[in-house]
């Protein structure tokens, strides 16, 4: 049984440093990056050979200093094509909301021949996990250290489990997950590697959230996170509390996240 879905329309996450306390001072400059990938909740973090999260935020903090950064979370998640560039930074292309418990198709025009999406509802599409040589589809639940592949033989319908799903009846396709700022702004936040063509995802659990000390990190290119612990999470976005974290500096030297 997979969980639900859940989609916020918008949830605020807040860092501060302090100096007014000794133990909480930041002893060095410190870039706390932030990831947003779907989770089944199994509280593991996300690393996977063909699945790696992004730098969706990067907020840098002075040592010694009092400072507050704040982002907001837009939690409708989208689906896209990219490119790379040569720097290895992701630029999102065409794209595509997911709707829970729908399917949402890449196909090229044949009379204009460009790409598009096509959307199919929940109550539209019943989804075939076959997982053969010839008819496989693969089963994607990317999750917080660990990317869990499984695979079932039946057919039943989308809405069923409430998941996004996302399939390839193009060329095979590198793709990524992504959120919409309320400028418009589309920022990456897992790359999904290539679909093969006639294959499937399907993205299922919350979004969560967890936030690494990062060094010469950049937005748009997916991380290496071997032997990387998170400051902090994974935490469902639903669950952030509504005051800051506080980012210090232990006396062992360790950089850490405290909650409020």
């Amino acid at each position: 049984m997979y969980p639900q879905i859940t989609t916020v329309s918008k949830t605020e996450f807040s860092v501060r440093t302090l100096v007014s306390e000794r133990d909480t001072k930041l002893a060095r400059n410190t870039d706390v990056v932030i990831t947003l990938v779907p989770s089944p909740g199994d509280r593991k973090s996300v690393t996977s050979n063909s699945f790696s999260p992004i730098p969706w935020k990067i907020l840098t903090f002075p040592a010694y200093s009092t400072t507050y950064r704040s982002v907001t979370i837009h939690s409708e998640i989208a689906v896209c094509t990219v490119k790379e560039k040569e720097n290895g930074v992701l630029i999102p292309q065409l794209s595509e909301t997911l709707t829970k418990g729908g399917e949402i198709v890449l196909k090229l025009a044949q009379k204009e021949g460009g790409l598009y999406w096509e959307s199919i509802t929940a109550e539209q599409v019943y989804v075939s996990t076959d997982f053969g040589d010839k008819h496989g589809d693969r089963r994607v639940t990317v999750a917080s250290d660990v990317l869990q592949q499984t695979a079932r033989t039946q057919t039943t319908p989308a809405f069923a489990n409430d998941n996004f799903i996302i399939k390839n009846e193009y060329e095979d396709t590198r793709l990524a997950l992504c959120l919409t700022e309320e400028d418009g702004q589309r920022l990456l936040i897992v790359d999904l590697g290539t679909l093969p063509k006639n294959k499937r995802y399907t993205i299922s659990g919350p979004l969560y959230l967890q936030a690494y000390a990062m060094a010469e990190q950049m937005v748009g290119k997916p991380l290496e996170l071997t032997d990387c612990a998170p400051l902090l999470g994974p935490v469902a976005v639903v669950d952030l509390p509504e005051s800051a974290f506080v980012l210090y500096t232990k006396r062992n030297g360790s950089t850490m996240l405290r909650q409020p």
